[in-house]
């Protein structure tokens, strides 16, 4: 059979096909159960209509609705809760997200409880004496929550300092740097000529020996 390739048009629409009714998104929406929507897959579903929101007005209604249910789900200490707990990777995920669609996480009333941003939430998750964050709180540091953690911040940073967008970076400039090119081989010294002729004087040898056994 053959493949159809899949236009960007196509993957917005799929991805809107797969808003739930409360605004959000799951990772289960295909396998027909309904646990309700999260807040890891929402914000990343977030992320990816970011570039849209201004001018697809389908795209913006979406958004609209997502931001909604993230703030309705998010709790007093300012976090977010996927599959039941409240964990660091919903909290990187909806910075990251938010960031995208430059909204002001410090001062946006929508994502601020009782005086926790979702910055500060995600501060909650660092363990300061191993340096990286934890899937839960006073949990065991782990590279999946750092790595997502830190990269939320460096959208965070990217978005406070006018930057563009993590997933963007086209305010960036890119160093190449490639390996020098092989120098030139030195040139034959007279004593390297003496040791090859001795070389070839010794295999010359051991030939004539090998011819006369």
């Amino acid at each position: 059979e053959g493949t159809t390739q899949a236009s960007r048009e196509s993957l917005i629409d799929a991805i809107l096909q797969a808003q739930e009714s409360d605004g959000g998104w799951t990772i289960d929406t295909w396998s027909g159960t309904d646990d309700g929507s999260d807040a890891d897959m929402t914000a990343m579903a977030l992320q990816a209509l970011a570039p849209y929101e201004q001018t697809n007005e389908n795209v913006k209604a979406a958004v609209d609705k997502a931001l909604d249910f993230l703030s309705a789900n998010q709790n007093e200490k300012g976090q977010f809760r996927s599959y039941g707990s409240y964990d660091c990777e919903s909290l990187a995920q909806t910075l990251t997200a938010l960031c995208a669609l430059k909204i002001n996480v410090q001062t946006d009333e929508r994502f601020i409880k009782d005086s926790n941003t979702v910055y500060t939430a995600l501060t909650a998750f660092y363990n300061e004496k191993d340096n990286g964050f934890s899937h839960f709180e006073s949990g065991e540091v782990n590279y999946i929550s750092t790595y997502q953690a830190y990269t939320a911040i460096a959208a965070l940073y990217r978005y406070e300092n006018d930057q563009t967008t993590f997933f963007d970076m086209t305010d960036t400039e890119l160093t190449v740097y490639r390996d020098e090119q092989p120098s030139e081989p030195e040139s034959t010294t007279e004593s390297d000529t003496t040791k090859e002729s001795s070389v070839a004087s010794s295999e010359t040898s051991k030939t004539d020996a090998v011819s006369v056994i």
